[in-house]
């Protein structure tokens, strides 16, 4: 069972991460952009409990370190983003279906 879940997380994970990267390709979306940082945030911290559980450690070094670094352009584009311009966005979001 444990396998089973790892297996589904490090496909969600891979989805996450192409993603991002297919967003950012067709500019969808920005590489300093809440949604890039989050999507790659997000896969690399399941990349990284995926390869832990086959113990990958050089794989898990890197998606941990990808993670961080996301996470940080995630806290940066926060701090310099406005709350009314978070907010305005968040709105807008919810309008356009995203």
């Amino acid at each position: 069972m444990v396998e089973l879940v790892a297996n589904v997380l490090g496909w969600v994970g891979t989805v996450a991460l192409l993603l991002s990267f297919g967003l950012l390709t067709v500019k969808r979306i920005e590489s300093d952009g809440y949604q890039y940082q989050a999507l790659n945030a997000a896969g690399a911290f399941l990349l990284a409990i995926t390869t832990a559980q086959a113990h990958a450690w050089s794989v898990v070094a890197l998606n941990s370190i990808w993670c961080i670094v996301a996470c940080a352009g995630l806290f940066r584009s926060r701090k310099e983003r406005p709350a009314s311009n978070r907010k305005r966005a968040l709105k807008d979001s919810r309008a356009n279906g995203d």
